[in-house]
């Protein structure tokens, strides 16, 4: 059972800063490398979808309108879905 939590907390990643209104940074751990992110307004709608490498990202939002946000990360190493939830102002 510990082997699944520690598994768990590696998995985790962080965004921030969570109202912006030029990048966000995501922080992966060190041993993910390929994600695949989708950000959606809060109708639903896909505005931006981008495949990236790295531990740490800047994500330019900048072309996005003021309002609320989803971005979705696929874990392409373990098919592990996260959405998380910011605001571009």
């Amino acid at each position: 059972m510990v082997n699944k939590i520690n598994k768990i907390e590696k998995r985790k990643f962080y965004i921030y800063p969570t109202i912006t209104n030029n990048n966000i940074i995501i922080n992966f751990p060190e041993d993910e490398k390929e994600h695949e992110i989708y950000i959606y307004d809060q109708f639903g709608f896909l505005q931006l979808h981008k495949n990236i490498k790295g531990s740490i990202y800047a994500l330019d939002v900048t072309t996005l309108n003021s309002g609320i946000y989803f971005l979705k990360i696929n874990d392409n190493l373990n098919g592990q879905l996260t959405i998380k939830k910011f605001i571009k102002m």
